[in-house]
């Protein structure tokens, strides 16, 4: 029974990391006005234009990005960029810590957080 119950626990988690795999099923990325851009495929394979509000997702934690619902990281962090280094998709910015200073730049890998959702990008739950 033990061989099973880990053999079940083996599945879920590569089914959950399947399921954060944006970048497996997205191309053409863009970063502009504080919204990510790209073409996602659908479950017929199409791939179709999407977009999601970063600020829907990430905010700022004493200078540096984190995963956050409504984070709204745009009212204390500037010059976002996306940086794309082997499969992994960065966003990096520049953020506001407590004390008013800010960070000399923070990245957060943006397939840790974000789905595809039948061709359209969600923030994880």
């Amino acid at each position: 029974m033990q061989f099973n119950l880990g053999f079940l626990a083996l599945l879920l988690s590569v089914s959950f990391v399947a399921a954060n795999d944006f970048k497996s099923t997205c191309k053409d990325y863009k970063y502009k006005s504080h919204i990510f851009h790209a073409k996602c495929e659908d479950e017929a394979g199409t791939y179709i234009a999407t977009t999601l509000l970063l600020d829907d997702c990430i905010g700022n934690d004493d200078g540096y990005l984190k995963w956050e619902k409504d984070g709204d990281f745009t009212a204390s962090c500037n010059s976002g960029e996306l940086i794309l280094i082997d499969d992994t998709v960065w966003f990096s910015a520049n953020c506001a810590k407590p004390d008013g200073s800010y960070s000399v730049v923070t990245e957060i890998d943006l397939n840790a957080g974000i789905t595809n959702d039948d061709g359209t990008l969600k923030c994880d739950d």
